[in-house]
């Protein structure tokens, strides 16, 4: 049993960066998406070529004041400043870091907002530059192999057969810098 939780962001002002969350949110199977303080909607967030808004709860909460989460969830989230030390150890058996806003360094390698990363096995570090980064820490136990075919990744061949049949019919959109040309499925 994977668990139940959500994914969510406070205070996105960027269309791309609410919809990849959101794209992520479904990919990592979540039971719900959420915002705080969005100055965006989530229908404009066209970079969720998932379509995860039509499959996951969203729950958009005016601020933190309103927040609320269901029963038996905990918060985890960190936001890391110019003055940050090393994080205490995020003990999950898979994890990864998704950075909403600035720049972080793991491992000598830099990641800028928009960017997800998946850490392997061991102790991580992640550092700021010269600006302060909003980071969301993503983890918790295996959710069991992962098939990709192309351009699709999921933890059930169900669902990519789904996703290629809402693709042969058109009922995935693509994102407006990138709709020009439709590509066929693969043979």
């Amino acid at each position: 049993m994977r668990g139940y939780f959500g994914v969510g962001i406070d205070g996105v002002s960027k269309p791309m960066n609410l919809g990849n969350l959101s794209r992520i949110a479904n990919a990592f199977e979540a039971s719900f998406f959420f915002t705080v303080n969005a100055h965006v909607k989530l229908a404009d967030a066209q970079s969720d070529t998932s379509r995860a808004q039509q499959v996951l709860p969203y729950y958009a909460f005016h601020d933190i004041e309103e927040f609320r989460l269901p029963v038996g969830c905990r918060l985890v989230g960190v936001e890391i400043t110019d003055d940050a030390t090393e994080l205490p150890r995020f003990r999950h058996p898979e994890r990864a870091a998704y950075v909403a806003k600035g720049q972080v360094m793991v491992e000598g390698r830099s990641f800028a907002a928009g960017q997800m990363i998946v850490f392997g096995p061991g102790a991580a570090r992640l550092e700021t530059g010269a600006e302060a980064a909003r980071v969301m820490l993503l983890g918790g136990a295996p959710v069991g192999p992962r098939h990709i075919w192309w351009n699709f990744v999921s933890s059930s061949e169900a669902r990519i057969e789904e996703a290629k049949a809402a693709w042969r019919a058109g009922r995935m959109a693509l994102p407006p810098s990138d709709a020009g040309e439709f590509i066929p499925l693969p043979d």
